[in-house]
C-alpha cells in the first residue's frame, strides 16, 4: 500500500467517523516533529553528528539544531550552546513516516499496549516519547554507540484532546483505556 492509499483510508475513516458533509471541515494532521536532545554531548562531537545522522535515516531530513537562548547554571548551559535537534515534516513526508509509526514503530516497542490518552495535550497535539532508537528499522542496533531518547510530536487543527483522540484512533493509533 503506497501513501496515496493510506491517505484515501484515512479520510474515508474520518469522515466516517466524524460525519462532516464539507471535506474542508474535516480535522487534518498539519505536521510531524521528531527531536533528540544532546545537550549532554556538548563536549563529545562525535555523539552529536551520530545524532543527526540518526535522526536523519529516521525521518529522511536533514535535522536543524536547537540553540539555548539562556544560560542556565544548575544545568551548566550557556546561552547559544545546542540542545537538541529537531526535524519537522510536512506533506508527503510526514504521512510517510506516520505510515511507518503507526505500522512499523510502535507495534515492534515491547510491551506496548497502546498509546496512554494522556500524552494528548489541550491543543488536541499528541506526544510519544522513545526511550532509545531501536524500535526504528532504519537504526541497526549493532552499530549505536549511545542510546538516545527521540520524542515525536504529531500537530492537529483540533483544540479538543477527547475529539483528538478519536482523530488519532481514525489514523490508525490504539490507545489505552483510561483518561
Amino acid at each position: 500500500m503506497n501513501n496515496k492509499d493510506f491517505i484515501k483510508i484515512i479520510k474515508e475513516r474520518i469522515i466516517k467517523e466524524f460525519s462532516v458533509k464539507n471535506v474542508n471541515a474535516l480535522p487534518k494532521l498539519t505536521k510531524i516533529s521528531v527531536s533528540v536532545r544532546v545537550g549532554r554531548y556538548k563536549e563529545d562531537q562525535k555523539g552529536v553528528e551520530s545524532a543527526k545522522e540518526e535522526l536523519q535515516a529516521i525521518t529522511g531530513q536533514k535535522p536543524s539544531e536547537r540553540i539555548s537562548k539562556k544560560s542556565i547554571s544548575s544545568f551548566k548551559l550557556k546561552g547559544g550552546d545546542m540542545v537538541g535537534l529537531l526535524v519537522t515534516m510536512r506533506g508527503e513526508k510526514m504521512w510517510s513516516f506516520l505510515a511507518k509509526l503507526v505500522k512499523v514503530i510502535l507495534p515492534s516497542v515491547r510491551d506496548f499496549s497502546g498509546t496512554n490518552p494522556k500524552s494528548i495535550d489541550n491543543q488536541g497535539n499528541l506526544s510519544i516519547g522513545f526511550k532509545d532508537q531501536t524500535p526504528f528499522p532504519e537504526i541497526d542496533p549493532n552499530k549505536i554507540d549511545k542510546l538516545r531518547g527521540i520524542g515525536v510530536t504529531l500537530t492537529t487543527s483540533l483544540s479538543d484532546p477527547v475529539t483528538s483522540q478519536k482523530f488519532f484512533e481514525c489514523l490508525g493509533f490504539v490507545f489505552t483505556k483510561e483518561r
